[in-house]
C-alpha cells in the first residue's frame, strides 16, 4: 500500500488543532498513479484554502505571514508537507515559515525497514547571477587586503575561492563579506564592482544565499530515480479562461496586445517583435509578400505544435491541424480537421477546455508523472452535461499522463457515484476546519448514507447525484466491495445500478436508514454468520431485498472469493482497493475472475 498526502498545519484556517490530510494520490504504481481529486464542501469552509496550500508548497517563497492563523493568540507557524508513504518507507518534504518571515525547506526520509531516518542539512540554491556577484565580492575584499577582517572559518576560504575563482558551493561565506566590505569601503561599495548593479539587484542576490533550501540526501535521488518522478511534484494553477473564436482573429497592431497570441509564439519560439517589424516593413515598401515567408516560418513551427496536440488529445482516426494565416489587415488561426474548417465556439466542452488547457499550461511547462494541476471552482459556464463531459476528460488524461489534478467545486456533476473515492470533505469546525479523504470515513464512520455527507456538502438532494427513477441502488457492506464491484460494472458496462456502502451490517437502525433514502432496497452482504444473521433478520420486511454471496454462489463467503487466485487482493486495504479500480482493464484479470464477477451483478441485475 502507499499513498501521497499534502499534510496542513496552521495555514489560515486549516489545521489549527491538529495537522489535516488532503489524500493524493492513492497509488504511485505506473498505471495506478493518474487521478482526479474533487474536494467540496459548503461556501467559506476553507476549500480555496486547501487549493492555496498546494500552491503555496509548490512556490519557492510560498509561505509568508498572511498564512499565519488570524484567531489565534500563539502566533504559529504553518507547516505544509508533501509525505509519500508505504508500508516500510516515509519520504518527502517540509516547508515551515520561519520567524513570520520566510519559509524554509527540507527533506525528510524514513527507513522502517532499515532503520534509517534523514533529514537533510540546509543549503542555499542562489541563481548563477548571485554566485557570480558573490564571487566578485569576495574576491574585492582580499584583493583589497581586508581577508583578515572576516570571522577566522572564512579567512583562507575566500583566500582560496579568489584564487580558483569558484565559490565551491560554499555561499555561507557571502553574508560575512559582504558585511565586511559594507564596514569597510560603506554601504555602496558594490558600486567599484560593476556599474551596472542596483541597491534592489544586491539586495536580491545577497537574500538568494540566506540557506532556506535543504540539500537533497541520496536516498531521496535513488528513490526518485527508481519511481520516475520527483518527491517535490511542479504544482502550478490551471487559471480557468475560455477562448473564443473571435479571439483567434487579431489585427496586425493587436497581435502585440493578444495573450492567445503571445502564449502561442511564445510556445513556438517566435518573437512577435519580428512579426511586428515585417508588417511595419510591408507597408512601407507595399510589399504585402514579405508576408509569406514569415509565415511559412511560423506554421512550420507550428508542426510540432500541432503533433504534439494530437497525442496528447489521443484521437486515433482524425487529426487537427492548426495554420496561421497573415494578410494585409488580418492574422488568424484556422482549426482544421480532414480539410475541414472548425468553429472553436461550436466544439465539445472537452475540446474547447483542452484547447486553452494545451496553450496555457502544457506549452508553458514541462509537466512529468507526479505533477499536480489545480483548478479552482472550473466550468462554471458549462451546463450539465459539458461539466460531466469535462470530468471525464480531465479523469482521462490525468490517467494517461500520470498526473494529479486537484480540482474544488460546488457543482454536483463534478461527483460521479462510481468514483466516490476522489471525493475530499472540507468543512468547517469552530474557527477552523477539518479534511476528509477517505468517503467510508466521512462523519467518522459511523453514516450508513454514503452520500449525506457529499450532498449535504454540496447543499444539494440526493436526486441531483443520480437517476434513482432509472437506476438501481444496492448497498454494500463496505469500500473495498464498493470498489470492486463498482470496477467490474464499469468494466462490463452495466449502467442500471449503483453500489453504494453502508459499512458493516452491525449497527443498529440500518434498515430504517435505507428505506429513508431508497424505496426499495437491495441490500448485497457476505456469506458468513453476520451476514446471515442481518438476512434472517431482515427477510421479512416489506420493500426490502437481502441478498447474500451464498446466495449466488455456495462457495462465495466475501467479495475476495471471485477472485481467482492469481487476482485474490493481499489486503483490503481503501488504498488497495482504489488501485486495483484504477488499474482494471479486461486483460489484467483471468477469465474465471470475469466470470465470477458477471455471474453476480448478472444475478443482482435481474
Amino acid at each position: 500500500m502507499a499513498e501521497r498526502v499534502l499534510k496542513i498545519k496552521n495555514y489560515r484556517n486549516i489545521g489549527v488543532e491538529e495537522t489535516q490530510e488532503l489524500l493524493l494520490n492513492t497509488s504511485l504504481a505506473p498505471g495506478e498513479m493518474g487521478s482526479m481529486v474533487v474536494v467540496v464542501g459548503p461556501n467559506n469552509c476553507g476549500k480555496s484554502n486547501c487549493l492555496d496550500a498546494l500552491i503555496s508548497f509548490g512556490s519557492k517563497d510560498g509561505l509568508s505571514g498572511k498564512d499565519v492563523p488570524d484567531f489565534s493568540n500563539e502566533n504559529p507557524s504553518p507547516r505544509l508537507s508533501v509525505a509519500i508513504a508505504n508500508d516500510d518507507i516515509t519520504l518527502g518534504i517540509d516547508k515551515i515559515l520561519v520567524d513570520g518571515k520566510k519559509s524554509i525547506e527540507k527533506y525528510f526520509y524514513n527507513d522502517k525497514k532499515n532503520n534509517i531516518m534523514i533529514e537533510s542539512n540546509l543549503v542555499s540554491k542562489p541563481s548563477q547571477a548571485a554566485i557570480d556577484f558573490g564571487l566578485s565580492i569576495v574576491s574585492y575584499n582580499v584583493k583589497n587586503g581586508h581577508s583578515s577582517r572576516l570571522p577566522e572559518q572564512y579567512r583562507q576560504m575566500a583566500i582560496d575561492a579568489t584564487n580558483t575563482r569558484s565559490l565551491t558551493d560554499r555561499y555561507d561565506i557571502v553574508e560575512p563579506v559582504h558585511k565586511v566590505n559594507i564596514s569597510v569601503f560603506g554601504t555602496a561599495y558594490w558600486k567599484n564592482i560593476g556599474s551596472h548593479y542596483t541597491d534592489q539587484m544586491v539586495s536580491g542576490y545577497i537574500k538568494e544565499f540566506d540557506p532556506t533550501m535543504y540539500e537533497t540526501p541520496r536516498e531521496i535521488i535513488e528513490w526518485e530515480t527508481k519511481n520516475q518522478m520527483s518527491v517535490y511534484p511542479t504544482i502550478i494553477r490551471f487559471a480557468e479562461t475560455v477562448t473564443a473564436n473571435s479571439q483567434l482573429l487579431v489585427t496586425p497592431d493587436q497581435v502585440g496586445n493578444s495573450p492567445f497570441f503571445k502564449a502561442l509564439f511564445s510556445a513556438i519560439g517566435f518573437n512577435v517583435d519580428e512579426l511586428v517589424n515585417c508588417y511595419k516593413k510591408a507597408r512601407e515598401q507595399n510589399m504585402f509578400g514579405l508576408l509569406k515567408k514569415t509565415a511559412k516560418d511560423i506554421n512550420t513551427r507550428l508542426l510540432d505544435v500541432t503533433a504534439q496536440f494530437n497525442r496528447m488529445f489521443f484521437l486515433s482516426d482524425k487529426k487537427y491541424i492548426f495554420e496561421l494565416t497573415l494578410e494585409k489587415e488580418a492574422i488568424y488561426l484556422s482549426i482544421f480537421i480532414d480539410d475541414i474548417a472548425l468553429h472553436l465556439d461550436k466544439q465539445s466542452a472537452g475540446f474547447r477546455w483542452f484547447f486553452n488547457f494545451y496553450f496555457s499550461v502544457i506549452m508553458k511547462n514541462n509537466l512529468k508523472r507526479g505533477d499536480i494541476i489545480v483548478m479552482d471552482e472550473p466550468a462554471t459556464n458549462l451546463h450539465m452535461q459539458g461539466v460531466q463531459e469535462l470530468r471525464t476528460f480531465i479523469k482521462n488524461y490525468a490517467k494517461k499522463y500520470e498526473l494529479t489534478f486537484v480540482v474544488s467545486t460546488h457543482l454536483p456533476f463534478f461527483v460521479d457515484v462510481n468514483h466516490l473515492e476522489e471525493v475530499r470533505i472540507v468543512n468547517r469546525v469552530g474557527t477552523g476546519a477539518i479534511i476528509e479523504s477517505k468517503f467510508h470515513v466521512f462523519g467518522s464512520g459511523e453514516e450508513t448514507d454514503a452520500l449525506r455527507p457529499i450532498k449535504d456538502a454540496l447543499t444539494i438532494s440526493r436526486y441531483v447525484l443520480y437517476d434513482q427513477g432509472t437506476t438501481h441502488t444496492v448497498f454494500v457492506e463496505g469500500v473495498t466491495d464498493y470498489c470492486y464491484l463498482t470496477a467490474f460494472k464499469n468494466l462490463f458496462k452495466i449502467n442500471n445500478i449503483v453500489f453504494l456502502p453502508i459499512q458493516g451490517v452491525k449497527k443498529p437502525g440500518i434498515v430504517d436508514t435505507l428505506l429513508k433514502v431508497e424505496k426499495l432496497p437491495t441490500i448485497l452482504v457476505d456469506g458468513d454468520f453476520e451476514g446471515d444473521s442481518f438476512k434472517t433478520k431482515n427477510q421479512n420486511k416489506k420493500n426490502v431485498e437481502v441478498i447474500s454471496l451464498t446466495d449466488i454462489d455456495p462457495s462465495w463467503k466475501n467479495i475476495e472469493d471471485l477472485f481467482g487466485p492469481e487476482d485474490k487482493p493481499k489486503t483490503k486495504f481503501f488504498n488497495d482497493s482504489v488501485a486495483f479500480k484504477n488499474r482494471l482493464t479486461a486483460s489484467c484479470v483471468s477469465k474465471t475472475t470475469k466470470d465470477n464477477f458477471k455471474k453476480l451483478l448478472e444475478n443482482i441485475a435481474v
